[in-house]
């Protein structure tokens, strides 16, 4: 008895692994395995939530492993909760403008190139469909083809308080971004508020009027350029400017802020290369074919050796261990 005891006896080392995933840290069999094969593979969704993330993320840049990759922020806008009092003797239309701020905010790829920012309304509702939790890097939303107004070339400098304009001083001062938009609307939104319209007292009425914006930027990826893409902070404002008379003239204005922040989002769009013609390791990527379906996995030899993650585009690393036998 004695003999049978020694031998089938195993001292078990005393590990702690935790009580999320096993009650005995006393009984673990463990065993050392001194060499292990790590598969690498890239994962790539075809899609991934921009909602509500903070950051109105605009640009295009050439990105030399990762591809071309473009971006275009939505975004909805409200009037204020108090409108002003305008006097037709007084007071005086100015002009209305878009102001997006930048100080450090995020931003991928090279500031030392200039961008062009155009303005444009969105000319559909601004909704989620039925089942629908928030939208995504592959939503689009149709728009006005006559922009609402455009700034540039500017160059931005992310971490200082100063944004130069290329050509007109007045596009930059601070750290916003001044983007000067159609007096048309102004003067129709200026108007409104001076009768008290009732499209601007009811939310719902005032979104089925003036349903949201959308920043892009001219793209770059066919000009040779490297290009950035910028984070503005979902803290815009859209703001008309006028000016009330008295001994000496004052500016004031009226502010449409953002609204419904979690409804801000993100398109974001990666060219693939064409698959006849040289391009970036990952124009060889396994691309999903159905709706919906587990993301595919391409195997790091088909991608030069590499696997590579960039949460914004939906491109993930898998790490597998394959199973060794005792």
């Amino acid at each position: 008895m004695v003999l049978f005891l020694g031998t089938s006896c195993q001292k078990q080392p005393n590990l702690l692994f935790g009580n999320s995933y096993t009650n005995d840290n006393n009984g673990a069999n463990i065993v050392v395995v001194d060499t292990s094969t790590v598969l690498l593979s890239t994962v790539y969704s075809d899609s991934t939530s921009t909602s509500g993330t903070g950051y109105l993320m605009v640009g295009s840049y050439n990105d030399p492993y990762l591809g071309n990759i473009t971006s275009r922020a939505y975004w909805q806008v409200s009037p204020p909760g108090s409108l002003p009092a305008l006097s037709p003797i007084n007071d005086r239309y100015d002009s209305i403008g878009l102001l997006l701020f930048k100080k450090n905010n995020p931003y991928y790829g090279d500031t030392t190139y200039s961008q062009n920012y155009v303005v444009n309304q969105v000319d559909s509702l601004y909704q989620l469909a039925t089942f629908q939790n928030g939208f995504n890097s592959k939503t689009v939303l149709p728009l006005d083809p006559d922009s609402l107004g455009q700034t540039g070339p500017i160059f931005i400098y992310p971490t200082q308080r100063d944004t130069v304009p290329y050509i007109s001083q007045g596009a930059g001062q601070g750290d916003t971004v001044k983007i000067r938009l159609n007096d048309n609307l102004g003067k129709q939104l200026y108007n409104m508020v001076y009768s008290l319209s009732d499209t601007l007292k009811n939310v719902t009425k005032w979104l089925n009027w003036f349903h949201g914006l959308a920043l892009s930027s001219k793209s770059v990826l066919n000009s040779g350029q490297t290009g950035a893409i910028y984070g503005f902070k979902d803290s815009c404002i859209m703001r008309i400017y006028y000016r009330e008379a008295g001994v000496i003239s004052t500016q004031k204005y009226i502010d449409f802020n953002i609204t419904n922040r979690s409804l801000a989002f993100n398109h974001l769009y990666r060219q693939f290369a064409d698959k006849s013609s040289p391009g970036t390791a990952l124009d060889k990527l396994q691309l999903p074919t159905a709706r919906v379906q587990t993301p595919p996995a391409t195997v790091s030899k088909l991608t030069g050796n590499a696997a590579y993650v960039q949460t914004m585009t939906g491109l993930n690393v898998k790490l597998s261990f394959p199973i060794c036998a005792p």
